[in-house]
């Protein structure tokens, strides 16, 4: 019962975040025909200094209830009080320091991280037992919720928008949905947390760890962000961002699930004693075949996938888009890497990478602060590529993993996406691509095509080793019953 609890949840949890995800990308789209890559600079700023806060903020209220075999209510008092205690005292630093930050990043924000500053206290305000809900594996309750506030979010943000035409409507559209979250947490679970710091010692003892692995991470995904926002104008700032989300967007909903994957597959394989290279050689073939012709359709139409999408008025972030889908690909390949020794219990060499490799790239990018913007997302993408090695050495160290082995499993895949260039290159010099019938048609065939003569060069590869030949294996097999049928 517990299992199919827990494959229940799993399944909820995924769909709601692809559905969030969905309306967020919708979000995106409208508000960028309505708003100017400037306020969506100005609410990036805003956003990246309340949410850097809220790493500090943030005691792991939920990990910390997750992690212990018995809840009582002393418990989730205790991680109630102790969360607000930090939110209370970061929230009024904020508002202390709402000018001086502002003048840091030399923009009119001091007002904006005013008000934004609520989020923190709300956010804390969450009904912990919650928790609860999710050690028991009821995610119904949790879903339904997560839809109904990115749903009321998401129309809020819009309204406001279309009839202020200002960053305001993000930054209200934010607090809305945070608020929603937190009074329907009461809902969910009806528990009605009380101060308390009776187990307050416990609980630190775990957090400042949680802390300080929250700070690395939020440094090493948004540091970039930080030197973007002192370093260049608003807009530029809201360029760069939208242009990032659209180029992380696709590898992220195919990288995190191959990623999940490998975790469990690595940690079978140690126990049965199999081979974990040829885990890795396997899911990076997949993860490449997958991500390598959507990367071809976004460069090479970047210029029609942002004015069809965005508009005109965003022409400029279509070079910043094309860059960064080699960022989007390292940073998939890193996943895969980190994944595997995440599951080989490594996670101390992990931090060192990470902590290592985030000190060269802000050093860097701080150092080349007087670039265009073209050049630092270029930059940005090549050190990447520095974390991507990093990871790779050590995993070839540590499982054996052979890249020759793993360049030449990926022969065919590299051949369909130079030729489904080819492709791309003949379709947009036929059609003239400036709606998004033509861009979906267009990209349709190609896509096709890749897959056909990927499935070509699979059979025919005289010198494929045993990953392409389960592969070979496993497709002819979909063919077959495709066909069948």
């Amino acid at each position: 019962m517990r299992k199919s609890s827990a494959l229940t949840s799993s399944i909820l949890m995924l769909s709601a975040s692809w559905i969030a995800k969905a309306l967020g990308l919708i979000s995106t789209i409208i508000l960028a025909r309505l708003l100017t890559p400037e306020d969506f600079g100005l609410v990036a700023i805003t956003m990246l200094v309340v949410h850097f806060l809220d790493v500090f903020a943030n005691t792991g209220t939920q990990q910390y209830l997750l992690s212990k075999d018995v809840v009582d209510n002393d418990d989730l008092n205790t991680a109630w009080s102790l969360n607000m205690i930090f939110r209370i005292i970061i929230t009024l630093a904020l508002l202390v320091l709402a000018v001086p930050i502002a003048n840091f990043f030399e923009a009119d924000l001091a007002n904006a991280f005013r008000v934004s500053a609520v989020i923190l206290i709300i956010i804390g305000l969450t009904n912990p037992a919650i928790s609860i809900a999710k050690r028991a594996f009821n995610y119904h309750g949790i879903f339904k919720l997560a839809l109904l506030v990115k749903f009321i979010s998401f129309i809020v943000t819009i309204t406001v928008a279309y009839y202020t035409r200002s960053y305001w409507a993000l930054i209200i559209g934010t607090i809305s949905h945070y608020t929603l979250h937190a009074i329907g947490s009461y809902f969910i679970y009806p528990f009605k947390p009380k101060f308390c710091l009776k187990h307050i010692h416990e609980q630190w003892d775990y957090s400042k760890w949680i802390l300080l692995r929250s700070f690395a991470g939020y440094i090493r995904s948004k540091g970039d962000a930080f030197i973007i926002s002192k370093f260049f104008s608003t807009s530029d700032v809201g360029i760069f961002t939208i242009a990032k989300e659209f180029a992380m967007l696709v590898y992220e909903q195919i990288a995190t699930p191959v990623a999940e994957i490998i975790m469990t597959s690595v940690q079978k394989a140690r126990s049965n004693d199999t081979d974990i290279s040829y885990i890795i050689e396997k899911y990076l073939l997949i993860l490449l075949s997958l991500i390598l012709p959507i990367a071809c359709i976004i460069s090479m139409y970047a210029d029609s996938i942002v004015v069809i999408i965005l508009g005109e008025k965003w022409l400029a972030a279509a070079p910043i888009l094309e860059i960064l889908t080699l960022l989007g690909i390292s940073t998939s390949l890193t996943m895969v890497f980190n994944s595997t020794l995440t599951a080989l219990k490594l996670t101390k060499l992990t931090f060192k990478v990470d902590v290592i490799t985030t000190i060269i790239i802000l050093t860097t990018l701080f150092l080349l602060k007087g670039v265009e913007l073209v050049e630092f997302a270029l930059i940005r993408s090549l050190l990447d590529l520095v974390v991507l090695v990093s990871y790779f050495v050590f995993t070839k160290l540590i499982i054996g993993l052979s890249l020759r082995a793993s360049l030449r499993n990926l022969i065919p895949t590299a051949c369909s996406v130079v030729l489904m260039g080819f492709i791309l290159e003949y379709l947009a010099n036929t059609f003239v691509i400036d709606n998004f019938i033509i861009l979906a048609m267009t990209s349709g065939i190609s896509l096709l095509c890749y897959a056909i003569i990927f499935w070509i060069m699979v059979n025919i590869l005289p010198f494929s080793g045993p990953v392409l030949k389960d592969l070979q294996s496993t497709i002819n097999t979909m063919v077959k019953r495709k066909f069948s049928n």
